[in-house]
């Protein structure tokens, strides 16, 4: 796979994984985290943990339950970072809505192994 390839893979996949993410958000949530981590497991498989949160509140409703889509979407990301052989420890999702420009807006952040 070359690298326009990943490219556009790689935002649809983004746009999908927004969306989802964003269903999944209690109606009065402006901004949350979904914050990603793998690990192997015995048989060489990768797992993928999920955490939902929104990072502004220190109490109440601090995690939210990530729908179906955002685990489907999830898991198109890290089957394409494995093809590509960029495969992360962490990763985090960010969205917040922008009041200024009436719209979601999201960015994304990944850590690797340094070894």
């Amino acid at each position: 796979m070359d690298e326009s390839e990943f490219q556009q893979r790689q935002g649809e996949i983004y746009n999908a994984l927004a969306s989802a993410v964003i269903g999944s958000l209690p109606e009065e949530w402006d901004v949350a985290q979904l914050r990603l981590g793998t690990a192997e497991v015995k048989d060489e498989s990768i797992s993928l943990s999920h955490e939902l949160v929104n990072p502004k509140l220190d109490r109440g409703l601090v995690t939210a339950m990530p729908n179906d889509d955002v685990y489907e979407q999830t898991g198109r990301l890290q089957s394409l970072f494995r093809e590509y052989g960029q495969l992360w420890l962490k990763a985090t999702l960010e969205v917040s809505w922008d009041y200024d420009q009436e719209q979601w807006r999201f960015a994304m952040n990944y850590e690797y192994d340094s070894a």
